[in-house]
């Protein structure tokens, strides 16, 4: 995080190496022996680049000299803010990855998703993206598009211990295998981690055009990601 200072003739600037890039950072102003008033803030539209701040210190990877498997390996440190590339969906596929939850993560949906979608190139931000489903591996509020009617299920299993120790097991990290099958114009997907049992059957338009799968989610490393 930079900030700088000025009161128009003289200008401080401080550079601070954050602990975690997933978090929200603050800021206010106070003082000694002042009046501060009329305050105001805008937000500018444009996100700045990521080189416009010097960097200080190493960047913390959590994904640096893991496995890699069929696709390279993501670090996603806020919702949805890294996508893998679009998988294309067979009529029959596994698909297996390794995850671990980011030392910050604290709450249940800081785990990995999965994206049904269809779009020109196979990627989320393609021509014509349209995303039909995102299951989410805690299997809670499974979230639905209006493009679709989907059947979703979550059920616990003998294996769950409680979400205190389904979180825990994330951050020790775990191997994942989601079975996907597809036939006309329904996909379903199903997976079961920790205890936790998600399935997802989603009824596609007839014009849904070619399918794909992407992994994504929150305050995650996903690695090791294999196709068969």
């Amino acid at each position: 995080m930079q900030i700088r200072i000025s009161d128009g003739t003289q200008t401080i600037q401080i550079i601070v190496a954050l602990p975690f890039s997933g978090r929200f950072s603050y800021i206010s102003l106070t003082g000694e022996r002042c009046t501060l008033s009329d305050m105001r803030f805008t937000i500018d539209e444009k996100p700045i680049d990521s080189s416009y701040i010097p960097r200080i210190v190493e960047e913390v990877s959590y994904i640096r000299g893991c496995p890699e498997g069929d696709i390279p390996n993501i670090q996603i440190e806020g919702h949805r803010a890294k996508t893998t590339q679009g998988i294309p969906i067979a009529n029959s596929m596994r698909l297996t990855f390794h995850v671990q939850a980011l030392p910050n993560a604290r709450i249940i949906w800081h785990c990995p998703y999965l994206s049904v979608f269809t779009s020109s190139d196979g990627t989320v931000s393609g021509d014509g993206y349209k995303e039909f489903v995102m299951m989410r591996l805690d299997g809670e509020e499974l979230e639905d598009n209006v493009l679709t009617l989907n059947g979703d299920t979550f059920r616990t299993t003998p294996d769950f211990k409680g979400w205190d120790a389904w979180k825990e097991g994330l951050k020790q990290g775990i191997d994942c295998e989601v079975i996907i099958g597809h036939e006309g114009n329904t996909v379903c997907m199903a997976t079961e981690n920790l205890g936790i049992a998600a399935r997802s059957e989603i009824a596609l338009p007839d014009d849904h055009g070619d399918l794909y799968v992407a992994l994504t989610g929150d305050q995650c490393a996903i690695t090791n990601i294999r196709v068969r």
